[in-house]
């Protein structure tokens, strides 16, 4: 369980987490109830609520399936109160791929509200409705919200699913960089359009705030995408650092510390027999420091799961593994030897520092590791 989410199980594999603040959601939805109806009102807007939850979970599931028709790995689902996210091992370069993936997501929606329909004699009731009272009413709110969510999705508005579309259409004829930057300026222009007519011209807070998280959400994603470009063409191998620091499994963990103080790392390698045993952050260290333990074996508290990395790899594919690892220090090898580690703590300026570098020497990076 990360810290502000919370795992709830795995569906196709997929681990499906609720960010802490979706369940603001619950209470407000039981005061809105219990204003309408007392306690029959709180049972009708939890069990919506519910079923929000539910349609919101198969629109995710929608791009997430798809996602795996094309060898994409989606590990987890996570919902937050203005939506959901899928989380993907990586967006696909191919525009025709991300074309239909982005547009799974809505197509679910469509077909549920569909379904729907089935299930009452007259649609019509779905623009009448104000509350979900009864199970007609239920069914028909379910029926408005996905064709709401379906519609909403399809604005061009980047990192929604209708701006993923834009993007991947500009990407048939212009780069990725270019296409992602043009569809992030519209969805800002768009974004911010929505945060003004929702405060000022119909005076709700709530869709001023989603604007407010998407124009957000696509400003990180394009710089996002700006750093994956700039890291393309550079190998693991041109930022390896030769000198790193380092402690024998057997060693006190007042070693340790005293490293720490002296020079201020924020993660050691910890050795076993010539090789990399884990790592030790700081913070272990500090804890241990607190607790007395430091004259427990350095190895007893060590990372021992963590990443290693090959001098010949490009590092564009390992980008949002190591954004989400809390691992900084990685393990180079080059033929099965250890030859030093890759710092993830300052990865732009390593690479800016390396392109300048090679520019000095009239070479482009890479040339010299070997694949």
């Amino acid at each position: 369980m990360g810290f502000w989410s919370i795992r709830l199980f795995r569906i196709f594999g997929i681990r499906l987490e609720v960010h802490l603040t979706f369940h603001l959601l619950w209470i407000l939805f039981a005061l809105f109830g219990w204003q309408q109806a007392g306690w029959p009102g709180v049972f009708w807007f939890i069990t919506f609520l519910f079923l929000i939850f539910v349609c919101v979970v198969l629109h995710e599931l929608g791009h997430s399936l798809t996602a795996r028709m094309y060898g994409i790995n989606v590990p987890r689902i996570l919902l937050l109160p203005f939506g959901g996210m899928a989380q993907f091992e990586r967006i696909p370069r191919n525009p025709w791929q991300e074309i239909v993936i982005s547009a799974a997501g809505p197509a679910v929606n469509f077909a549920l509200a569909a379904l729907l329909l089935l299930a009452v004699r007259s649609p019509s009731g779905i623009l009448v409705e104000t509350f979900p009272m009864g199970w007609t009413a239920l069914v028909n709110a379910l029926i408005l919200l996905n064709l709401v969510m379906g519609v909403f999705n399809l604005l061009p508005i980047f990192p929604m699913d209708g701006g993923r579309i834009f993007r991947a259409a500009l990407a048939l004829r212009l780069s990725y960089l270019r296409a992602t930057t043009i569809a992030t300026n519209v969805a800002k222009v768009l974004a911010v359009t929505g945060i003004v007519l929702a405060l000022f011209k119909f005076e709700v807070l709530l869709p001023a705030l989603l604007f407010a998280f998407i124009y957000f959400g696509g400003h990180m994603e394009h710089k996002m995408v700006q750093r994956r470009e700039n890291m393309t063409g550079v190998f693991v191998g041109d930022l390896t650092r030769k000198h790193y620091p380092t402690l024998r499994a057997d060693q006190p963990m007042e070693e340790a510390a005293r490293l720490l103080e002296l020079f201020g790392y924020d993660e050691i390698i910890v050795m076993e027999n010539g090789v990399p045993l884990g790592y030790l952050p700081a913070r272990e260290v500090r804890r241990a420091t607190r607790k007395n333990h430091l004259r427990d074996n350095v190895a007893l508290h060590a990372r021992t799961r963590f990443s290693v990395l090959q001098s010949g790899w490009p590092l564009d594919p390992f980008l949002e593994m190591i954004a989400q690892n809390p691992q900084r220090l990685y393990p180079v090898y080059s033929f099965g030897n250890l030859i030093g580690v890759l710092d993830t703590k300052n990865l732009e300026n390593l690479i800016t520092t390396h392109r300048l570098r090679q520019r000095d020497l009239g070479r482009p990076g890479g040339d010299d590791i070997p694949l």
